[in-house]
């Protein structure tokens, strides 16, 4: 939907008539190449055939291009339309926002890290990833304006999978033999038929 616009400084300076879809858009536009405040008098829907009608319908009143004199028959145009709607800024938030970590965001931050999705994936779950790689999500997070929320589910860390220390079982033979140990210089009293943990099995001469 477009809408004619009627922009100038005040009722008593020259007037723009126009047409655009968003109007408070234009206004700021506008507002970059004019050193006095610009307001928005009025608006009403119509298009390039409305804003035509009204270029030629005040066209004694033009002054240059789409700008018009207040002259009394304009303003009392204007006058008569409904009051232009008031633009209201969305409050910002403190902070980013917090967002969970679903499969497009991870292939968007994936593409703006060079780095796979997986990796994405294990660094939103707190598991070990390459520093540089850690700086380049975060920057990308602080880019896009959004914190990773923390996953639930399990973490993908290496798990210690060592097997407990053999302790050898202790031997039942009743034979023994005084030995020699090397280890202590010793003389010990070991396995007579040599059972591989005989060494659990020694005692002090």
């Amino acid at each position: 939907m477009s809408w004619v616009y009627f922009i100038s400084e005040g009722w008593e300076h020259p007037i723009k008539i126009g047409k655009a879809a968003n109007v408070p858009q234009r206004l700021r536009e506008l507002q970059v190449s004019s050193p006095a405040k610009l307001i928005i008098l009025g608006q009403m829907p119509g298009g390039r055939d409305h804003e035509h009608a009204l270029h030629v319908r005040f066209r004694e009143h033009r002054l240059n291009g789409e700008w018009f004199s207040p002259a009394p028959s304009l303003t009392a145009l204007i006058r008569s339309l409904p009051p232009p709607p008031v633009e209201t800024k969305t409050p910002r938030t403190k902070g980013p926002r917090e967002e969970p970590l679903t499969g497009m965001l991870a292939v968007k931050l994936s593409a703006m890290t060079l780095c796979c999705p997986a990796t994405v994936r294990h660094w939103a779950r707190g598991d070990n990833v390459n520093c540089y790689t850690r700086i380049r999500l975060e920057r990308a997070c602080k880019k896009l304006g959004i914190r990773i929320a923390p996953e639930r589910g399990p973490s993908s860390r290496p798990v210690d999978v060592r097997l407990p220390r053999h302790e050898p079982k202790p031997c039942t033979h009743e034979t023994r033999v005084i030995a020699k140990d090397n280890a202590t210089g010793r003389h010990v009293l070991v396995c007579a038929r040599g059972c591989d943990d005989e060494r659990a099995q020694r005692l002090q001469a």
